[in-house]
């Protein structure tokens, strides 16, 4: 009752006016609601606003997607006109799918045109696509037609080629008159050389005009190269006219034999139609009509296709003007609002300057007696006021510092907590888990048991906090954290160490417990999580190290199962134990190092052999050298797992010159037993930084009596290409002395035409990533079949690695590819194996030969024209 007493006398007080704080009080609800009554009305009046700019912004928006829907059909349109141009043999219909999509795409665009500018626009483009649909049609109907197409091809067909074979028929006729009684006499000899050298001089004059013309149809607005090569056309033709006039001279003379005299009179009429057919050719060449369809494509389809862009930026500017209004709009609504709030602020303003005043008469001198009395009073505790002068108002100021002390003792214990705990889960941070982790440690050491530190670090995270947001991302690392602590005991301790990575201390676990409790937890990760509607599934990879196995610090704990848990993500199996010979700065792998260099040196190596086979006929031809090394703890080793490592160490040039001297000593054995086969040396790139490789390489050919052509060198595109002056140089060198020269893992680098066409290369072996699945991916094969075509033309000889079944060996005899390599024809194998399966190749090759036939070679040759 006395409670109730006392409550309802100060509901009474702070209502009565003669209370500083019902004054304020009251002041307080005049003033919040016309703070209110203000918000409320701009709230309104910007809300019309945006309302209405948002709709015309969406509006403008929609008229721009739409222009870049028709843009994007416009270049697919564009697009496939220039692969039908390059390639008659592409289907006319997509190019006019597109013209009709973009068509479709104006329709929609015409439901809401973005003003009057807009409306224009839209009428010009349509009537602009309508024309361009005629001309694309016009265009495909035109490349359909090649005599259309090409105006210079029926002259070449019925007037220039016939004069060629007129010229070269009575010029061989002559040629075989002298032939006709074996030699030619000492009389005639020299008549004999005149006319084969003309034979000679007008093939060289005919190859000229053909380069010329293959030029002039490559480039579609003629070339440097196409000038120079009709230069040359023309300085041979005249040669062409002197011997033919000194021929004519001699018969004139009476000089020439019979059979010879005859053919003269051909050889000037050819030759004049054969010179008359140039010239029309080359006027046609020069007038820019030399193929049609690149004139409408350059004077109507081009024109169009500016004109249509160019009314589409109309569009887009009406579309941008309509936004820019709109934001104008919602601009001045938002200054006006701005202007009441400064005009409410400096009424505000004045309030509290003479509000100052007033609390300074009548609570800012009594909050001072306050404070010297709570400063007193600070020392006892619990600082109190006394004296009879305290108004209600300061002794409640009191009381509520008495509630202040006691709540900043609570913060502070809540400080404490925060500077030891994750603030989003809870969770302990870095600084207590390392700190728990040494307790563990120490402890471990006193009892002799062991403790297991795990690093895990989520996958797929990233995706969820890009997708959904950061709110989702800490809500899914909020419910991490509470499975992980479902899962884990009591006395373990799971810890977030920043982002998605989470640590966990297991005291006195073994390997098995703690792979157990790696489980544990993967399982937890796997059940979905439900968030903002969605099943989310997420993953993690564990890196484990055990004390003392891996560690005997925290420090040591926590970089070793840094570096498991990226070996976890790596294999994909979730989780990791550290592993020393997975660490690049571990003292295991400083002591292979040194294991490598001795068994380099002494023997510890040893040369497996993979033969690579004559696609044609399925003949052994060469086998590639790859190293192995039996190491006496580790078991086999394969070159991926010590290569590296002797690059890194700077012995990759020793590991080189010990190979070269072991093939090459096989490869002299094997001769010596009538085995005529080649062998195959890889290459690093530090091998190029050797400029006294090509003499160390011809002494070792020499030493065993080899010659330079049964050696082919392999180096990798990569390794090529990423100093191609050097490799050119030194490559060229041993080149020049008869060594084969092959590129490996060719078409997964970044060589230039200009290079390649210049780098002194026998092979080309196409990378086994490309052949191993182009039965079963048609990107694969095409990417092959342009590499076997280009490999070709280069006058490069082509292999095809990972050749791994029948069916790929198929399309690559198909595909004219020269030679195969991989399990299919041979896995690797010893020297003493290689012997007996090529004794056991002999027998079978008869069959393998008959067979393996590619199919008609007529038919062959007429597809591999038409590529």
């Amino acid at each position: 009752m006395a409670d109730g007493g006392n409550t309802s006398q100060r509901v009474r007080a702070g209502l009565s006016l003669d209370s500083l704080g019902a004054r304020y009080l009251l002041f307080a609800v005049l003033a919040g609601a016309a703070v209110v009554g203000l918000v409320v009305l701009l709230q309104a009046q910007v809300t019309r606003q945006t309302a209405a700019s948002a709709a015309t912004l969406a509006a403008a928006t929609r008229v721009q997607q739409l222009t870049k829907g028709l843009r994007d059909r416009l270049w697919l349109a564009s697009f496939r006109l220039h692969a039908l141009m390059m390639d008659p043999r592409q289907p006319a219909a997509p190019v006019l799918t597109a013209v009709e999509e973009a068509r479709a795409t104006l329709r929609a665009l015409a439901a809401q045109p973005p003003g009057a500018e807009g409306r224009a626009a839209l009428a010009a483009l349509g009537q602009a696509l309508a024309r361009l649909d005629a001309e694309v049609r016009r265009l495909i109907e035109l490349r359909g037609d090649p005599d259309r197409t090409y105006p210079a091809l029926s002259v070449m067909n019925d007037e220039h080629l016939p004069a060629n074979r007129r010229f070269a028929a009575a010029l061989e006729a002559a040629i075989a008159a002298l032939e006709a009684d074996g030699r030619p006499s000492a009389r005639q000899w020299p008549l004999y050389r005149r006319l084969v050298g003309l034979r000679d001089l007008w093939r060289r004059t005919v190859l000229a005009f053909r380069g010329t013309l293959v030029l002039r149809t490559v480039f579609e607005q003629g070339h440097a190269d196409a000038d120079a090569m009709e230069r040359r056309t023309r300085t041979l033709l005249a040669e062409v006219e002197h011997e033919v006039a000194a021929l004519e001279a001699a018969r004139a003379r009476g000089a020439l034999p019979l059979e010879v005299d005859a053919a003269v009179p051909e050889l000037r009429a050819a030759l004049d139609a054969w010179r008359d057919g140039l010239e029309r050719i080359l006027t046609v060449r020069r007038s820019g009509a030399w193929r049609a369809d690149l004139e409408l494509l350059t004077t109507r389809v081009r024109p169009l296709m500016a004109e249509i862009f160019g009314h589409l930026d109309s569009l887009d500017r009406a579309a941008a003007v309509q936004a820019r209004a709109a934001v104008a709009r919602a601009e001045a609504a938002a200054r006006r609002a701005g202007a009441l709030l400064w005009a409410f602020a400096v009424v505000g303003l004045v309030v509290v300057a003479v509000g100052y005043f007033y609390l300074e008469r009548r609570v800012l001198g009594p909050v001072r007696e306050v404070a010297r009395a709570l400063r007193a009073g600070v020392a006892s505790g619990v600082p109190a006021v006394h004296g009879a002068g305290a108004t209600r108002e300061t002794r409640e100021l009191v009381e509520a510092f008495r509630a202040m002390w006691h709540e900043v003792q609570r913060r502070q214990e809540s400080l404490e907590h925060q500077a030891l705990h994750d603030a989003l889960t809870g969770l302990p941070n870095r600084v207590l888990m390392q700190d728990r982790l040494a307790q563990a440690i120490a402890l471990a050491e006193r009892t002799r048991s062991g403790v297991a530190f795990m690093l895990m670090d989520l996958d797929g995270f990233k995706e969820v906090n890009d997708t959904l947001g950061h709110q989702a991302g800490d809500l899914l690392l909020v419910r991490v954290a509470e499975r992980l602590r479902e899962v884990l005991r009591r006395a373990d301790t799971v810890a977030r160490l920043g982002g998605d990575e989470f640590g966990l201390v297991v005291p006195h676990a073994s390997a098995e417990e703690a792979e157990h409790v790696a489980r544990k937890v993967l399982a937890a990760l796997a059940r979905p999580v439900r968030l903002e509607g969605h099943n989310l599934y997420v993953g993690g990879s564990i890196g484990i190290a055990l004390y003392p196995e891996h560690g005997t610090d925290p420090y040591q704990l926590l970089r070793h199962a840094d570096v498991a848990m990226y070996q976890a993500k790596r294999s994909g199996r979730g989780y990791a134990f550290y592993e020393e010979r997975l660490d690049d700065h571990s003292v295991a792998r400083l002591s292979l190092l040194g294991e490598l260099r001795e068994a380099i040196h002494g023997g510890g190596l040893r040369l497996h052999y993979q033969p690579k086979v004559r696609i044609a006929d399925g003949a052994p031809v060469t086998v590639e050298a790859l190293a192995r090394w039996r190491h006496p703890e580790r078991g086999d080793l394969q070159p991926e797992e010590f290569v590296p490592l002797a690059e890194k160490a700077g012995l990759v040039q020793e590991l080189t010159r010990w190979v070269l001297a072991e093939a090459l000593a096989q490869c002299s054995r094997w001769r010596r037993r009538g085995l005529r086969l080649g062998v195959a040396v890889n290459l690093s790139v530090w091998d190029l930084h050797d400029r006294d490789l090509p003499r160390q390489v011809m002494r070792a050919l020499q030493g065993f009596g080899l010659p330079p052509n049964v050696l082919t060198l392999e180096i990798t595109e990569s390794a090529a290409m990423s100093e191609p002056e050097r490799a050119r140089a030194v490559l060229g060198e041993l080149h020049a002395q008869g060594v084969r020269i092959a590129i490996d893992d060719f078409g997964t680098g970044f060589s230039s035409f200009a290079h390649l066409k210049e780098f002194p290369a026998h092979e080309l072996k196409i990378d086994k990533s490309f052949v191993t699945d182009m039965c079963h991916d048609d990107d694969d094969a095409v990417i092959v079949r342009s590499l076997v075509d280009l490999g070709h033309n280069l006058g490069r000889e082509v292999v095809a690695e990972g050749v791994e079944d029948q069916d790929t060996w198929d399309i690559l005899a198909i595909l004219r590819c020269d030679y195969a390599q991989g399990h299919h024809v041979a896995r690797p194998m010893p020297a003493e194996r290689l012997a007996t399966w090529l004794r056991s190749r002999e027998s079978i090759a008869a069959a393998w030969a008959a067979t393996r036939q590619v199919p008609d070679g007529t038919d062959g040759r007429r597809r591999s024209s038409e590529r």
